[in-house]
């Protein structure tokens, strides 16, 4: 039938594969977490039949895949190990639409976490996590690689099971560690946006459109993919298969498929880091609008700040596994938490100070002889502190003042739209955009603006409280 799937489950290493009929999405896919420990030989992938219908055959998993081969992204072979979890939830999570709820009750955010905590073996990942987000918010969760960040958004999709804690998505428990609740992920009424695409190759951009649309026994499922493709910009383009695409054709068509299913909550997957800075900013352009437009409600995760500050309503920068600062991208990037969130946010430049007093919010501090009055962090005290300073922090003085601070250049960069100038100033090198070149070891004076500096104390270790994102801002 259109739309069911025949999967190739392996036995015991020696048996052999056997295939069985998936009614729609409630059949066999429902059960392979279940299923005992095996060496895979098969996954599934659609194809197309000669009356146009879609079928399925099995595909031979690599040599020594394990017992995690069984099911795998759409034409891809599964990676080893506990990889192919990822790859068979994404299969799952195309079918997520076809699921009833699993619980009633009246939902207060879109996406609950409390109290999440993971360990690889005796490694923590995951350390106490505290979010929610609200319908029609679009939070990016910022971080280095290593901080948690991918594992948080795999445990939310249902494709790892935390150590501790409960998620909740639409008002309905789908983890909770304390009960043994885990919901399979196909089940979660998600969507996801993978980093690599995951289409398959041997359909075009409206049957990936279409696909999930037809499990859902959508109708008018080419209507309806025909229209999100338009959406994101590929009007003319519907015949085209994968491998007649550039990169961010076709992770539109990835992004359109994800949005086919209606999803409770869009889940992203650093899905731009793949493509060229020109196209990532005409994809961060287009979320965006879309964004705005349907009102959906989004989890991205990315390493990169200025994806985060130019699509998100709330920020979340995780470190080490925690959540480390929290609030609106203005927020994060001019009034960070800590300096390893400034560091995050982007170039900055940390200068020694000492703080003689706190007032309403701004801090006094002295350097190089000089005083500076700038905005503070609430636990900032008299005493050593820290001045962070961005880019626009501060500007080239056409001569000395009273309020001055000299430096010598110690590097001159062309940047396209500024020069940025190494400037050394109280055993740090500053960064200083400037319209025009400065010569190495020239003397300059710099002005800091007091609106745009910030004081941190010495240590940067404040606390951060929980994520509450209730919403798009007006």
């Amino acid at each position: 039938m259109p739309g069911h799937l025949t999967e190739v489950v392996a036995g015991a290493e020696g048996d052999g594969a056997e295939p069985r009929a998936a009614g729609g999405v409630a059949g066999s896919l429902e059960t392979l977490a279940r299923e005992r420990a095996a060496v895979g030989r098969g996954v599934v992938r659609p194809y197309r039949r000669k009356n146009g219908r879609e079928a399925s055959r099995p595909v031979r998993c690599p040599s020594g895949a394990g017992a995690g081969c069984r099911t795998a992204i759409p034409g891809r072979a599964p990676p080893h190990g506990n990889a192919a979890d990822v790859f068979s939830g994404a299969v799952r999570l195309l079918h997520s639409h076809d699921k009833a709820p699993v619980a009633s009750g009246v939902p207060t955010h879109r996406l609950e976490i409390s109290g999440l905590t993971h360990r690889y073996l005796s490694t923590p990942v995951l350390r106490d996590v505290d979010v929610a987000v609200g319908a029609g918010a679009f939070v990016c969760v910022l971080g280095p690689s290593g901080s948690g960040k991918t594992t948080l958004l795999r445990a939310i999709a249902g494709m790892v099971n935390p150590t501790a804690g409960r998620i909740l998505i639409a008002g309905d428990v789908v983890f909770d560690a304390s009960t043994g609740v885990s919901v399979p992920p196909e089940r979660r009424r998600l969507g996801m946006v993978f980093q690599d695409y995951a289409l398959w190759p041997h359909l075009s951009a409206l049957e990936n459109v279409a696909f999930p649309l037809r499990v859902a026994r959508d109708p008018h499922p080419k209507r309806q993919a025909g229209e999100l493709l338009e959406r994101v910009g590929l009007t003319g383009l519907e015949r085209h298969r994968p491998a007649e695409l550039s990169g961010g054709q076709q992770q539109r068509v990835a992004l359109a498929r994800a949005l086919a299913a209606r999803p409770s909550v869009l889940l992203l997957d650093e899905p731009l880091s793949a493509l060229d800075a020109p196209v990532r900013a005409e994809l961060r352009a287009l979320l965006k609008r879309l964004a705005g437009d349907m009102h959906f409600t989004a989890l991205h995760v990315t390493h990169d700040p200025i994806e985060a500050f130019e699509l998100a309503t709330h920020v979340v920068v995780m470190a080490d596994g925690r959540i480390a600062h929290q609030g609106t991208a203005e927020q994060v990037y001019s009034e960070p938490e800590t300096l390893t969130v400034a560091r995050l946010g982007g170039a900055v430049s940390v200068l020694p100070v000492v703080c003689r007093g706190v007032d309403t919010g701004r801090a006094a501090v002295d350097l190089e002889g000089r005083r500076i009055v700038a905005r503070a962090h609430r636990d900032v005290q008299a005493g050593p502190a820290r001045l962070l300073l961005r880019m626009h922090s501060v500007t080239v003085c056409p001569g000395a003042s009273a309020d001055a601070l000299q430096g010598t250049v110690v590097q001159t960069r062309f940047q396209g739209a500024h020069y940025l100038l190494d400037v050394r100033l109280a055993g740090e090198n500053v960064g200083v955009a400037t319209p025009t070149p400065y010569a190495v070891n020239a003397t300059i004076h710099l002005h800091v603006d007091p609106d745009a500096a910030w004081v941190v104390p010495a240590a940067g270790t404040a606390p951060a409280s929980a994520l509450l994102a209730t919403g798009r801002s007006s």
